[in-house]
């Protein structure tokens, strides 16, 4: 009888090869997690070697899409980035960008917001950032029923005026904050999950502001 050893190939391998190219497809190419996955690519799958950065790699990618998915479930309208006019800590920016949503929360739906509950609603990721580009806020804003573009950027830019850091502004509307209606929704997902291959920078928006 013929031998059947012929057909036999490594499953491992193959998984492992299904894996790679999905986080190949995944990862941005300027990323050292890709650079990371290509190695292991290059180094023709000896993943036996590499199993413990193979298994950080595809847990990022896993969070990485799962990220993803949820962005793509909450269909935003709107993407707006807001960067203050000097550097501040995180927690600090934390509490005046909600002093600033709290703000325009009163200004569009009322000074009894709080209590119908009706506000901004969706996510704010955070971006850190080194150099002259300071730490800021991306929001993803969905369900704003009959809040157009342009009634949106004159209650953002107003409450913008509103807001103070040891007595002086500390948002610029021109040239801090933008709004943008969002068109291609998967370039937007893209960018923001670049970097962010976890949880702890996204947070939600509440009537509070930023959870």
């Amino acid at each position: 009888m013929e031998s059947n050893s012929r057909y036999n190939f490594d499953y491992n391998k193959v998984i492992d090869k299904i894996l790679i190219d999905l986080m190949l497809n995944t990862y941005d190419e300027r990323t050292n997690e890709y650079k990371m996955v290509e190695y292991l690519e290059d180094s023709n799958l000896d993943i036996g070697n590499n199993r413990d950065n193979f298994r950080c790699l595809l847990r990022k990618c896993q969070n990485k899409l799962i990220i993803q998915e949820f962005i793509r479930k909450l269909k935003p309208e709107y993407f707006i980035t807001i960067t203050t006019n000097r550097n501040i800590s995180k927690k600090q920016l934390k509490e005046k960008t909600n002093q600033f949503l709290q703000t325009t929360n009163r200004l569009l739906f009322g000074r009894k917001y709080f209590k119908r509950d009706k506000h901004l609603n969706g996510i704010g990721v955070l971006e850190s950032k080194n150099g002259r580009i300071h730490n800021h806020y991306h929001l993803l804003i969905n369900n704003l029923e009959n809040i157009d573009l342009d009634r949106l950027k004159t209650v953002m830019k107003k409450s913008s005026m509103k807001i103070k850091f040891n007595g002086y502004r500390i948002f610029n509307f021109d040239s801090g904050i933008d709004i943008k209606r969002i068109f291609d929704l998967s370039g937007i997902t893209h960018y923001l999950t670049k970097e962010n291959q976890d949880f702890s920078n996204i947070l939600l928006l509440n009537k509070g502001g930023l959870m």
